[in-house]
């Protein structure tokens, strides 16, 4: 594949002419030094790149504009949405950055309630879909971090604390409003552009700009069997002399062949050094159970049997949860 162009000032200044009539933002390190800073800010340092413009806009048409621009002009072409990408993909070094996370129409949120649906934005992150499914009763599959964008997890898959029961994210996909390379508003469904939605299931970041995004929302009551939809979450902490029990204990209740398997819970584990900076290292283990704490402390008792060093477990609804991390 070829390599892309930067974006010169010539390219600039046409683009802008060219969105003239749309609302738009285009923003550049020279224009708007503090906002050009924040927008091309990352999760990881590792991955910040210095765009050549930012677009920020409310409307569609500025995003279909602006991807047949760049790619009439083969310039390189980043979309950001919560900026989690650690390989760098949702930046761009020189080139034309589409930041739908600083929208506030791509950012919303909706509640279909006739069809237990969550309508989302594609700059929106799972704390936005979080916030809005569980006001209406509602919860679906997405990442195990509040502030990671929607776009890039579900279209790289998706997994999360409910995927025992419901799957993947992309399993919970309804449809996507896309923008394709050509500038085109595509609606893809499994009725609509369904071979292009076959793609977007597996192989989906390349095919175009996800302007919003259609997820389920099964009812989080039937999800955690708890009052209120509610579950028993939380962090437990082990010396890393323990890394070795705590894998095989976490294989044991939630591996394939686990006695918790069918997806009443999950669990994981992190390495991290204890502050002041380079404290010892600790197993980090967050655990969710789907139901309520009696039950919880029954079925997890492997676990505390380890004797954690730090526990906190107790009851959260569902946004709580997501920000376990």
């Amino acid at each position: 594949m070829a390599a892309k162009d930067k974006l010169s000032p010539l390219a600039l200044q046409e683009l802008n002419s060219r969105l003239s009539s749309t609302g738009h933002q285009l923003i550049t390190r020279e224009s708007d030094p503090a906002k050009y800073a924040r927008c091309i800010e990352r999760w990881s340092m590792a991955a910040v790149k210095p765009a050549g413009a930012v677009l920020i806009s409310e409307s569609i048409d500025a995003i279909s504009i602006a991807v047949h621009y760049a790619t009439q002009k083969s310039i390189d072409l980043a979309v950001r949405g919560g900026g989690h990408s650690t390989a760098g993909s949702s930046s761009t070094d020189g080139g034309l950055l589409i930041d739908l996370g600083s929208s506030t129409r791509f950012t919303q949120v909706k509640v279909d309630k006739t069809k237990d649906h969550l309508i989302a934005g594609g700059g929106a992150n799972w704390g936005h879909v979080d916030e809005a499914g569980f006001s209406a009763g509602l919860a679906t599959v997405g990442g195990t971090v509040s502030d990671t964008g929607i776009g890039g997890l579900t279209l790289g898959g998706g997994y999360r604390w409910l995927s025992g029961k419901l799957g993947l994210t992309i399993d919970n996909l309804i449809a996507l409003g896309l923008v394709t390379a050509d500038g085109k508003l595509l609606t893809v469904s499994e009725e609509q552009n369904a071979q292009l939605f076959w793609a977007l299931r597996g192989a989906g970041h390349n095919f175009g700009v996800a302007g919003h995004a259609y997820g389920t929302g099964p009812v989080s009551k039937r999800i955690a069997g708890a009052e209120g939809g509610q579950a028993y979450a939380g962090t437990l902490v082990f010396p890393v002399s323990q890394l070795n029990q705590v894998i095989a204990v976490l294989n044991r209740l939630f591996g394939a062949q686990g006695t918790l398997k069918g997806g009443a819970g999950a669990g994981g584990f992190a390495l991290a050094r204890s502050p002041p900076e380079g404290g010892p290292v600790l197993v980090i283990v967050p655990v969710v159970w789907l139901n309520d704490k009696k039950s919880g402390d029954i079925a997890l008792k492997e676990l505390f049997d380890l004797c954690p060093i730090v526990e906190d477990m107790k009851m959260m609804d569902y946004p709580g949860i997501n920000n376990i991390f």
